[in-house]
């Protein structure tokens, strides 16, 4: 082994991350080892952080496949320590064939030279690149492939009948929802094409046989700030994690962010429908 290993350890870590062995870290860690992950307390000596990295990669890479990449910056040598900072990247494809993933943000790793000339890992500091971030529960299984076969206009029908297919991660959570007739669904527009940068930020919106443009969140419209959709669907049965139900009026492979049962206790004679109720047959 060379003297400034360093090449070699980064390669030999991003390796472990992605098939989820830990020896490389058994071999290299200092027994004064700290770890200070982002977001949670420091892991202090050898043992709690082999015990936390392995349980990491049991949990991550059982649930994942994993593509790693660590993009050194610099590596900086000063007499018996070390330091190896850069980027750190991962895309994380669900097992069960869920919604792919991605996250990025950077490493700091500190080493020490013993007297024997070995180099070993004392410090692990990283950080996530601020961003707020939902992990899909699921996907939409719609007959509609395209945008211009969904009915739209306050007086449009959606009877078309789909399935709300939740990651076998989530199934757990679905335990009693047979019990309820009706489900509100959070998705993701995301399906919207390249228009989106450009329309995103555009706060009034003209539905397609509105007479005029309204503001963004009194209408349906899927370019908001925030591309999400809320649908009620009625649900019809369940098939483990797989519900069959009536109401989709997302594309064919919509990601879900949330499932939760409709409940409301307005009477129909209170509620008010704005600008639609002038605009008799405008989509919402």
């Amino acid at each position: 082994m060379s003297q400034t290993p360093f090449d070699d350890y980064r390669a030999r870590i991003v390796a472990a991350e992605e098939t989820g062995n830990p020896a490389v870290f058994e071999e290299i860690l200092a027994d004064d080892a700290v770890i200070l992950p982002p977001g949670m307390p420091a892991l202090e000596g050898r043992e709690s952080c082999l015990a936390f990295i392995t349980e990491v990669f049991r949990t991550m890479n059982g649930l994942y496949q994993r593509e790693v990449a660590c993009d050194s910056a610099e590596v900086v040598v000063s007499g018996n320590l070390a330091f190896d900072r850069g980027r750190f990247s991962q895309r994380l494809s669900p097992r069960d064939g869920g919604i792919q993933e991605s996250e990025e943000g950077h490493y700091l790793w500190m080493y020490r030279r013993d007297e024997a000339g070995k180099w070993w890992l004392v410090r692990i500091i990283g950080s996530v690149t601020p961003e707020t971030h939902y992990t899909p529960i699921g996907v939409v299984r719609s007959p509609y492939s395209d945008r211009t076969q969904i009915p739209k206009g306050s007086g449009a029908k959606h009877d078309a009948q789909g399935v709300l297919e939740v990651r076998a991660a989530y199934e757990e959570g679905l335990t009693d929802i047979e019990g309820f007739s009706h489900l509100y669904v959070i998705w993701v527009f995301n399906q919207l094409g390249e228009d989106q940068a450009v329309d995103e930020n555009r706060l009034m919106r003209q539905p397609p046989t509105a007479d005029r443009p309204h503001g963004v969140f009194s209408t349906r419209s899927p370019w908001r700030p925030n591309p999400l959709g809320l649908t009620v669907v009625k649900l019809l049965s369940r098939d483990g994690r797989r519900l069959h139900v009536e109401g989709i009026d997302m594309l064919d492979g919509t990601p879900i962010l949330d499932i939760k049962p409709y409940l409301s206790s307005i009477p129909a004679e209170e509620l008010k429908r704005g600008w639609m109720e002038l605009e008799r047959g405008r989509p919402a």
